[in-house]
């Protein structure tokens, strides 16, 4: 019975909850801006010589004067975070196009992860750019995109990456094959695929079927394994080469299977 509830609360639709969570997060900002906006207006004294005088200068305002460009960025982000997300719960509500569970958790932390991706704007474009060649207006609406794309902010943190980070220009070595040894034979028979980027993890087939006992060399340049069995006899069949993520070679009529 308990199994028969659980199943049909996971099939519950949480479209309208998160609408409403979001809703929570504006009232939270709103109430956050209130405080800072009220709070911080902070007059630094100064004495004669034109300095401030931290003295007299409450640990509250001293704060928010050192990185008012920080709490600002976080505060756009995070509302850019929950832009998106409301977008989201507008967008995917029709029956063509259904409200998915599955991404619960990502609406949820949008308004976090939101924060964390303006801080890390305007962290960074603070200690890239020169003060006097950036307006703050432009920190908090970069601050804000940032927040609602997340792509964007990863492609972000790659540029500002590229700028410190030295650009490497070897590449990878793509997937060959070579050579198949030998190139007809009868199930269960040795056989040896040579050639380059051959994953430790691949998948060989001949005829559609897997070899058996593969073993793929530490360096991949070649893969080893027994014909199967099964294969129609005297009719040439293709051999395939699979690496994990979808790159592939298939060798068309490589290989004659001479029955088991």
């Amino acid at each position: 019975m308990l199994a028969k509830i659980e199943k049909k609360l996971a099939g519950v639709s949480r479209r309208r909850i998160i609408f409403f969570y979001d809703l929570l997060w504006f009232l939270i900002l709103g109430v956050v801006a209130w405080e800072l906006t009220q709070k911080n207006n902070c007059i630094l004294p100064t004495v004669p010589t034109g300095k401030i005088d931290w003295s007299s200068v409450t640990a509250y305002c001293v704060l928010w004067t050192k990185y008012k460009l920080l709490f600002n960025c976080m505060w756009m982000g995070a509302l850019g975070g929950v832009t998106i997300s409301l977008k989201g719960i507008y967008d995917h509500g029709a029956s063509t196009d259904p409200w998915k569970n599955d991404y619960n958790l990502w609406h949820i932390g949008r308004p976090v992860s939101g924060a964390i991706a303006g801080l890390i704007a305007g962290l960074l474009l603070y200690l890239i750019v020169p003060v006097d060649k950036f307006s703050p207006v432009l920190i908090y609406g970069l601050a804000f995109i940032l927040g609602m794309q997340d792509k964007a902010f990863f492609d972000f943190l790659s540029q500002i990456g590229g700028r410190f980070l030295p650009k490497s220009d070897a590449t990878p070595p793509l997937l060959q094959v070579i050579g198949i040894d030998p190139t007809e034979g009868k199930g269960g028979q040795s056989i040896k695929i040579t050639g380059q980027a051959i994953d430790k993890n691949a998948v060989l087939r001949i005829g559609g079927k897997t070899l058996g006992t593969p073993v793929i060399a530490p360096d991949g340049t070649s893969a080893s394994g027994t014909v199967p069995l099964g294969l129609a006899a005297n009719t040439k069949v293709d051999v395939a080469v699979i690496n994990p993520g979808g790159r592939s070679i298939v060798l068309v009529d490589k290989f004659k299977p001479l029955g088991d």
